[in-house]
């Protein structure tokens, strides 16, 4: 009987371990995956009112980094911290800061916030209600006659272009190839001011440039060495000896192109890294200036909006009603 109890204890204690080892295995995976999720680059959300950013968001919805497109939308950047916010917690931000500083006028008739979604996601139809949503929402809640119109597009080469207009071999690339692209052009401009983006690129294209001299170079020899132990083997045997040196030559000719391909590979690194690190420092002053500048506008704005709240509680029925009529014209254009 003993026997019995104590050969069930063991069962019991197997499957238990069994059952844990399984949660644990999941958990494990489930952990991995969110993970993968959380560092994969599947959609570039574009916000535009006269500021204009572009935020990289992850398969989770979350923002992974934001890039300036105009001088404008670097202020909106720099006053907002937007890295690991959800899509429509950062489009709403943006449109906070937008109007805090002024670039929406509270007092207007009517202003479009444009935003547009191209990426690798297979759908964004529910992104745009809760983002669309989201931003309408402030406007509601501040008074304010103005709407979101959202839109997808298949243009993640423009969204490339429009940071790093060198952007090279975009052409027959599947989403997510592109999307690793607009991942890489993002990350060369982390903490790279808007306004010193072309002069970055112009240092970067100097090296980059080098680089692929050397590796046409490189492939123009594998072509020909491998062109001349071709014409070696298909030779008579009495006038081998006269395409041996051929060979060797363009055996040669390789060995410099490979040497020439890795010095200049070398000096490419080398050099991006001195420009990221000289832009970087060129950025802080810029960086000082343009925080300085949206400082100020906020101040100037400030008394402009406590009004704009004062008359809206006043009279709040006809301002929604306006907002209802400007939105109506937002959906009948699209």
């Amino acid at each position: 009987m003993a026997k019995e109890k104590s050969k069930s204890k063991m069962i019991i204690t197997s499957c238990i371990a069994i059952v844990l080892v399984a949660v644990i295995a999941l958990a494990v995976i489930l952990v991995i995956n969110n993970n993968k999720r959380e560092n994969t680059a599947e959609t570039v959300m574009t916000c535009s009112v006269n500021p204009a950013v572009q935020f990289k968001i992850n398969a989770n919805n979350k923002v992974m980094d934001v890039v300036a497109t105009n001088e404008d939308g670097q202020a909106v950047i720099l006053k907002g911290e937007f890295k690991g916010l959800t899509a429509e917690d950062a489009a709403e931000l943006f449109i906070e800061i937008s109007t805090q500083a002024g670039y929406i006028d509270v007092n207007t008739t009517g202003t479009k916030v444009e935003i547009n979604l191209t990426g690798a996601k297979e759908s964004y139809d529910q992104l745009k209600t809760q983002i669309v949503n989201k931003v309408n929402g402030y406007f509601d809640e501040n008074g304010i006659i103005a709407g979101a119109v959202a839109t997808v597009s298949e243009d993640i080469e423009n969204a490339i272009l429009s940071i790093n207009a060198n952007a090279k071999d975009l052409a027959n690339k599947s989403k997510a190839e592109l999307m690793q692209a607009y991942n890489e052009a993002s990350k060369s401009l982390d903490g790279i001011s808007y306004t010193l983006k072309d002069a970055f690129y112009a240092a970067y294209e100097v090296a980059l440039n080098a680089k692929e001299v050397a590796q046409t170079a490189l492939t123009t020899a594998e072509q020909n060495l491998n062109k001349a132990k071709d014409d070696l083997s298909k030779a008579p045997e009495a006038l081998k000896e006269t395409f041996q040196p051929m060979v060797e030559l363009a055996e040669s000719t390789l060995e410099t192109a490979k040497q020439n391909l890795k010095t200049a590979t070398e000096t490419f690194e080398t050099k991006y890294k001195e420009a990221i690190e000289e832009f970087k420092q060129k950025s802080e002053q810029a960086f000082a200036d343009i925080k300085s500048a949206i400082e100020a506008n906020i101040t100037a704005t400030k008394q402009i909006i406590e009004n704009h709240k004062t008359a809206f509680e006043a009279d709040k029925e006809t301002v929604k009603q306006a907002i209802e009529t400007y939105r109506a014209t937002l959906v009948n254009a699209e």
